[in-house]
């Protein structure tokens, strides 16, 4: 105590020493101080962590609306094929999958309706969670095939203006042409009434316009129909029962099939009624004669105006139904589906034009057997047998077999190599030694030839498609392509070894349809009492 106030009141210098303890005495923080301090760093390392969730969000955000729509499932070329695009073809592709599905319900039953509901199950779940589901090959495949089609345009020195395919999407749901049909290749004038006999004969339909092109290459292309007239019923028009249904909800849900206008419908105008008695046995008798025929009652074909009209309207129900659901445009359409349709059709024409309509033909008819034992047997037979009545009994391919083995008139190019140069070295009535495919073993006879023979509808338009096909595979092959995930359309697929089916030629003759038989049933003397009828009082 002494001490401290003597160095209170000292007048000597404080040694240097004194001051630099005093100094090095930390000083004491108040509480006040110490909360203050707690609460800045407290603040601080909430700011940093909100900083860090919101970059995360942000960059969560920017990666799945941004980053991973634009991510390119494949590349064409150098030309990409985003995610997003993906999403939009595969989602009109599963609602036009549903809406057929729900509308093929309604009529069906048993094991087909529960096959029916299966897979429109799969498609809901596929298309409910389609950002996360696995990518389709065959779509995919199938834009990769747009994509060389569109880049292939210029080696062909085509072009598609949008006047051209705006007059295209109009006539995918008019009940009318809007444009005037392109045509196609067809066999040459001089052998016009032979065509048109064969033609009608084997019941071989075609239609020369873009509608019935796209209708052929739909095989070949998963993109999106452009003739869903069946899928979308407008509102107000007539369904099959005469009644009318509403504008259809957002969505593919179908509660009719509907009818385009200005197809013709069918009215039956009579009954046919039997006024024959059944007798005892259960066996009508033939006295009953149908009264009335139907009568077919086509409807009004539509103006040009009322046809753009009714494309119009379902266009807009189409949109609001299929595109707007997907989060496709109509420029998403037309890019992603339209232009490549029409440049398939476009592609196709050309190459049909390069292709003859004549050639070396053979009407042939053959019978296919297992071993080369059989086809021995059945030479033998034919010393003495019918070749027709041979081929009816023994022959496995059963698409000939009913008209006595005769495959029609086809050209090279149509059957496998073994079969083609075995017809084509016989002349008219011989018959070959037995031949082995991968078919099994034929016995073939020539009945006629003739050269530079005009070539059937169906044969024109099995060659265009074949033409195509191999174009296509040869551009393929040509282009540098990459793809997240196999390609079903690129990668062969090693299937089971199972025995192949025999393909027929397009022009084979149609199986004849048998022609029942009456059984006769014997007269009823007269006074005499049916066996087995007991009398009524």
């Amino acid at each position: 105590m002494l001490e401290r106030i003597r160095s209170r009141f000292r007048t000597d210098p404080e040694p240097a020493s004194g001051k630099r303890a005093r100094a090095a005495r930390p000083r004491r923080i108040s509480r006040r101080e110490r909360e203050a301090r707690q609460r800045r760093l407290l603040y601080i390392t909430t700011a940093i962590a909100g900083a860090v969730v919101v970059v995360a969000l942000i960059a969560g955000a920017s990666y799945q609306y941004i980053i991973y729509p634009r991510h390119a499932l494949a590349t064409v070329n150098g030309e990409k094929i985003q995610r997003s695009e993906y999403w939009k073809v595969r989602g009109v592709q599963l609602r036009q999958q549903l809406a057929q599905l729900q509308n093929q319900l309604q009529f069906a039953s048993g094991d087909q309706a529960t096959q029916l509901q299966q897979q429109l199950a799969l498609a809901q779940a596929e298309l409910s969670n389609l950002r996360d589901a696995p990518v389709s090959s065959e779509t995919l495949g199938d834009m990769i095939d747009d994509l060389i089609v569109m880049q292939s345009l210029d080696d062909f020195g085509i072009t598609i203006t949008r006047e051209e395919l705006d007059a295209f999407l109009d006539d995918q749901f008019s009940p009318v042409p809007l444009v005037s049909p392109t045509p196609t290749s067809t066999p040459n004038p001089t052998a016009a009434a032979w065509a048109t006999e064969t033609t009608e004969s084997r019941n071989i339909t075609a239609t020369a316009n873009t509608e019935s092109s796209a209708t052929a290459m739909a095989a070949t292309s998963t993109a999106v129909s452009l003739t869903a007239t069946a899928l979308v019923t407008p509102s107000g028009s007539p369904t099959p029962e005469g009644t009318t249904t509403g504008t259809p909800n957002a969505t593919p849900a179908v509660t009719g099939t509907a009818v385009a206008t200005g197809t013709a419908t069918v009215e039956a105008t009579g009954t046919a009624e039997g006024t024959g008695t059944p007798d005892s046995t259960g066996t009508p008798d033939s006295t009953g004669t149908p009264e009335g025929s139907p009568t077919p009652m086509p409807s009004a074909t539509p103006a040009p105006h009322e046809a753009l009209a009714t494309s119009e309207a379902l266009w807009d129900l189409y949109e609001e139904n299929f595109l707007k659901p997907s989060d496709m445009s109509m420029d998403d359409y037309r890019r992603l589906v339209a232009e490549p349709t029409l440049g398939r059709i476009k592609i196709q024409e050309r190459l049909l034009a390069e292709i003859s309509d004549t050639a070396d033909q053979v009407h042939a008819a053959h019978i296919l057997v297992a071993t080369e034992e059989a086809a021995r047997a059945v030479l033998a037979r034919l010393q003495t047998e019918d070749f027709a009545d041979v081929a009816r009994e023994v022959s496995t391919d059963t698409s000939s077999a009913p008209n006595g083995g005769d495959l029609g008139w086809f050209a090279r190019g149509v059957m496998v190599a073994p079969f083609e140069d075995a017809a084509f070295s016989l002349q008219p009535g011989e018959t070959s030694e037995p031949v082995q495919t991968q078919f099994g073993w034929h016995i073939i006879r020539v009945i006629e030839r003739e050269a530079n023979r005009p070539k059937t509808l169906a044969t024109l338009q099995q060659e265009q498609s074949a033409s195509f096909q191999k174009w296509l595979d040869s551009a393929r092959a040509k282009s540098v392509i990459t793809a997240d995930i196999a390609i079903t359309a690129l990668t062969p697929v090693t299937q089971p070894q199972v025995q192949p089916t025999f393909s027929p030629p397009p022009d084979i003759p149609p199986t004849p349809i048998p022609t029942p038989t009456t059984i006769p049933t014997p007269a009823t003397p007269e006074g005499s009492e049916t066996p087995g009828a007991t009398s009524t009082p």
